[in-house]
């Protein structure tokens, strides 16, 4: 003896299945949005760090040295803190 599905339970799967894609659909945009801040931060950071070793290289007394290293740390915090900054 078989028995009909009721519609009730085929609508509410389908509602459930509908909330689980849009869920997952989601998760999904916000992950590859953090990816791609977190490539953007690397990119950045990469950048920066050519720039200041290729200024490193350039200096030939250590005052210039100590004078590169001191004007160094605010722009570094500005990035660390960059709402700080304002």
């Amino acid at each position: 003896m078989s028995t009909p599905i009721p519609e009730q339970l085929v609508t509410a799967q389908k509602a459930g299945l509908e909330r689980f894609f849009g869920l997952a659909t989601r998760t999904v945009e916000s992950i590859e949005k953090l990816a791609e801040l977190n490539l953007r931060a690397v990119k950045s950071t990469l950048a920066d760090n050519q720039d200041l070793l290729t200024q490193s290289l350039s200096v030939r007394q250590p005052q210039e040295w100590f004078a590169l290293t001191a004007g160094l740390a605010q722009p570094t915090v500005a990035k660390a803190f960059p709402r700080a900054a304002r």
